[in-house]
């Protein structure tokens, strides 16, 4: 028959393999040859049964070992006067192959039959393996169909359309056939089965960049303006399958669900007999089953070992109580242990309940565009009251975040070199006092890289410790003391000079945009209404004239030198550090508005559609910060 020898049982079983931190079986030493030959039993009129025993037939299998002879009896079982055999295509091949049958009684022939069948190829394959250039290759075809196959999301576009802000719910397949297949003979079909609600396009990129419709606007912009929707009556246009025989799509899935997106070759003057040539698993979850979300909300002025010394080594040392330490919120995902990197994302000032499950799925989405396959946690806390409370809620929720980062390794195995935290407008007030009150306690690294976005913190809150001189003021010349800076401002409160806030991170990522409205207008304007004159710098609020964190939301942005006037204006404020380069603390920075991000834009990131926004999540920066390689 000209058929190859089944692999044995150890190749059968195949050998692990991993991609993407976990372990599959790669079964691909199984396809040698070019075609097999069974007989199945069937399980109804028209569909064989879908396993095979591979053992031989003589041994009750059901595997026909090719040149070896077998008696009528091994064939014809219980009563059978007619059977079917089926032959398998194992590898493309240009050729036809011969499959011969020959019988014979006592070594004389007595008669033959044979059969030639050309064995042609085709795939069907998503990026599986969840490589970061969403390479589709032979190690897909690997594992496609083990575990849950492709895993992503449903889309947030219910129609037909694609929005702006949905493109990231789309993936990229793509469809191959071998040469031997003509496409003046034959139409190839696309369709999914289980119960998926599936929308599918023509990727408005090509397999050299097939993400290229998330990078740029105008890829992003002609895959929108396509409206090119593939439907599983009409097969695909053999226009744009490419020279190398590929279509390359996009889908959208549209519901949870589960099952296989199947691709079939049918010819055109049969079209009653569709041919399988490819299949691969796929598996919508909700979005939420894809991280962790935890909730610092809650009464404060709950008892635990966490209260703390406010301002370390002055009078009125102030003993709180926190905001409750972090707990899961239903519905979300656990970390997976076999991914070790981490990165924790704290949302900023104004932001609800609902709106940080949002800003969390939807930085979910954009990061694994951008590369990032670690485990990703978002952490709610309470910063949807107005200004100057919110200010006051950072420094309580600080000892509880304190403690979450303390727990990770005991909680998930997560050691602080694998710990990135990510902080977003006043949320990095919280990152960076949870920061202090480490260092003020231990000398050892609570995190490894701490990612800066657009920081609502007063510039002078990173000044070195000393005395303050308004030299150039004149009349107004005044000198303030290191003791009147603790009385009346945010002045070195991250770099007290008895502690090294720097021991408690690996490396500060720091991006800024230089007009950012929230912090250049909003954020000084409201000091300008509700505190206390910049000019005078007095601190009634505490009871001893020292700052703490009971009074700090109260006091103050300092004056820039050569603006100290009683007439001053919101303008006259030194500025917080999301507006400019941090000069005072090392860091490496990034000027978000060379990358996309506009001017006076505080929260680009998020509110950008992705592709507009693309090369800020890209820069080198940002991928060294996110540990992506």
């Amino acid at each position: 028959m000209g058929l190859p020898q089944l692999p044995s049982t150890e190749k059968f079983n195949g050998k692990p393999v991993e991609f993407d931190s976990h372990q599959y079986t790669d079964y691909s030493e199984v396809k040698t040859g070019t075609m097999r030959l069974w007989k199945l039993k069937k399980v109804s009129d028209t569909e064989p049964q879908v396993y095979r025993n591979r053992n031989d037939l003589t041994d009750g299998g059901s595997y026909i070992v090719t040149g070896k002879e077998y008696q009528l009896s091994d064939f014809f079982k219980d009563g059978e006067t007619e059977i079917t055999l089926y032959a398998e295509g194992v590898n493309a091949k240009p050729e036809a192959l011969d499959i011969k049958l020959s019988c014979t009684k006592n070594q004389t022939p007595l008669d033959e039959a044979s059969l030639s069948v050309t064995v042609v190829e085709g795939s069907i394959c998503a990026n599986s393996t969840n490589d970061i250039t969403c390479t589709i290759d032979a190690d897909d075809e690997i594992i496609k169909d083990q575990r849950d196959g492709f895993a992503f999301w449903p889309s947030r576009d219910q129609d037909d359309s694609v929005s702006p802000a949905g493109i990231v719910d789309l993936f990229p397949v793509k469809v191959q056939i071998s040469a031997g297949v003509s496409l003046d003979d034959w139409d190839i079909y696309v369709s999914e089965t289980g119960d998926a609600s599936f929308n599918a396009y023509y990727n408005a990129s090509d397999s050299s960049n097939r993400l290229k419709y998330l990078q740029d606007s105008a890829t992003a912009l002609a895959q929108m303006d396509s409206g090119t929707i593939l439907n599983p009556q009409m097969p695909l246009d053999a226009g744009n399958c490419s020279a190398e025989r590929t279509w390359e799509l996009l889908f959208k899935p549209r519901n949870i669900s589960t099952g296989n997106i199947c691709c079939y070759m049918v010819k055109k003057t049969k079209p009653e007999n569709p041919i399988l040539i490819g299949s691969f698993k796929y598996t919508v979850k909700d979005d939420k089953q894809f991280f962790w979300m935890g909730s610092m909300r809650g009464e404060k002025n709950i008892p635990g070992p966490y209260d703390y010394i406010a301002d370390y080594g002055y009078p009125n040392d102030r003993y709180i109580q926190p905001f409750p330490f972090a707990t899961k919120n239903d519905g979300y995902a656990d970390p997976d242990p076999a991914r070790p990197n981490y990165l924790i994302f704290l949302h900023g000032y104004s932001v609800t309940e609902d709106g940080a499950a949002r800003w969390g799925k939807e930085l979910y989405k954009r990061l694994y565009w951008t590369g990032f396959r670690g485990n990703f946690v978002t952490l709610d806390w309470e910063g949807d009251d107005w200004s100057d409370p919110n200010v006051r809620n950072s420094f309580y929720t600080a000892p509880s975040f304190l403690n979450f980062l303390r727990s990770m390794e005991s909680r998930w195995g997560a050691t602080p070199q694998n710990v990135n935290i990510m902080a977003h407008s006043l949320g990095n007030l919280v990152m960076w006092d949870t920061l202090r009150l480490n260092s003020m306690s231990s000398s050892e690294k609570l995190v490894n890289n701490v990612i800066s976005v657009e920081a609502a913190i007063w510039e002078e809150a990173f000044w070195d410790k000393g005395p303050l001189a308004y030299d150039n003021d004149w009349p107004y010349n005044v000198t303030y003391t290191e003791d009147d800076l603790r009385h009346n401002s945010w002045a070195f409160w991250l770099k007290n000079g008895q502690y090294n806030i720097k021991d408690s991170y690996g490396k500060y990522y720091h991006s800024y945009a230089y007009e950012d409205n929230a912090l250049s207008t909003w954020m000084r304007y409201n000091s300008f209404l509700l505190h206390p004159s910049p000019f005078i710098r007095e601190n009634p609020s505490s009871p001893s004239g020292y700052r703490d964190v009971e009074t700090l939301n109260t006091l103050p942005g300092l004056l820039q030198k050569g603006h100290r006037t009683p007439f001053y204006n919101y303008t006259d404020y030194n500025k917080p550090i999301g507006m400019e380069a941090n000069a005072f603390l090392t860091n490496t920075e990034t000027d978000a508005t060379l990358l996309g991000w506009e001017k006076t834009e505080h929260s680009a990131f998020l509110t950008f559609n992705f592709y507009a926004i693309y090369k800020w999540y890209t820069s080198d920066n940002m991928k060294k910060a996110l540990g992506i390689k």
